[in-house]
């Protein structure tokens, strides 16, 4: 299971499921990791997929060799984990939004902030943080290194308008 983190606090849900060993299904009871938020999964996944074991995967550059890597990398023991994770890609047509994706890489560039607006986005996440209206510190790290880009200050935005 691993040891809780910012975003995965350690709480598992045990549910019954099957993995494959030298050709063989085995049914098993697992524990799957059981999160808050939705945020709080899609940020521990990246966290794991961070790792260097991981590093395949990162690199591909084809639906179908992420795919591939994710089996070699051990994310899986089903032996046909590619395939069928490519014949959901093909039967819903999700190549279609590789194109959109890439378009969507220039709108995700660093914000380009003068200082003096670096130490105000600063000041001001800072401060939400401290009142607890934002939990996580890594909006006000990455501000603080310039590395904040402008599609996640509008998620963060719409967030804390929400929880308002």
């Amino acid at each position: 299971m691993g040891k809780p983190n910012a975003y995965w606090r350690g709480k598992a849900v045990n549910k019954g499921t099957w993995e494959e060993y030298n050709g063989k299904t085995v049914n098993i009871t697992a524990a799957f990791r059981a999160y808050d938020t939705l945020y709080d999964f899609y940020m521990d996944q990246d966290l794991l997929f961070g790792l260097s074991r991981y590093a395949r995967v990162r690199t591909a550059k084809t639906p179908e060799e992420q795919a591939a890597a994710l089996y070699a990398c051990g994310y899986a023991t089903d032996s046909a984990y590619a395939s069928k994770l490519l014949a959901i890609i093909k039967a819903n047509d999700l190549k279609k939004y590789d194109a959109v994706e890439a378009e969507a890489v220039e709108d995700e560039q660093e914000m380009k902030l003068s200082e003096a607006q670096k130490k105000m986005l600063v000041a001001a996440l800072q401060s939400l943080f401290d009142k607890k209206v934002i939990t996580d510190k890594t909006w006000i790290e990455k501000a603080q290194k310039g590395t904040l880009t402008l599609w996640e200050l509008t998620w963060l935005n719409t967030i804390i308008l929400a929880r308002k």
